[in-house]
């Protein structure tokens, strides 16, 4: 099953507030996704997250967007985890491009280079 969702961008918005705004993502009480789409996270059932393409560690849920960042979950049984030739469809995009970017720090890992702002937009 894959679902798309496109939401509004605001400077700040981080991950967790991206996924939140979708309804259909739900959080325990220490920020942890416990079920996407009514499916609950445990017992056999996992989730990668994933920013722009890129699997990025959970402790990152709170890690700020940038516009036209693309963020998705991939849930899988655990211990088989998603095979690395299935594609990833987007599940957020961002709305409103052509806002100031936030500080740079972190992104090289997680974003490509031509997407990191030059100063000369």
């Amino acid at each position: 099953m894959t679902n798309s969702y496109q939401i509004r961008f605001y400077p700040g918005i981080t991950i967790y507030q991206a996924l939140a705004s979708t309804g259909n993502v739900r959080f325990g009480p220490s920020g942890q996704v416990i079920a996407v789409d009514g499916v609950a996270i445990g017992g056999g059932v996992n989730y990668a997250l994933l920013l722009n393409g890129r699997r990025i560690p959970h402790s990152l849920i709170n890690f700020p967007l940038q516009p036209n960042d693309v963020v998705a979950l991939e849930l899988f049984l655990s211990g088989v985890g998603p095979r690395e030739d299935e594609a990833t469809a987007p599940a957020f995009h961002n709305t409103q491009p052509g806002f100031p970017a936030a500080p740079s720090f972190g992104y090289g890992e997680y974003r490509q280079d031509e997407d990191l702002p030059t100063g000369n937009e």
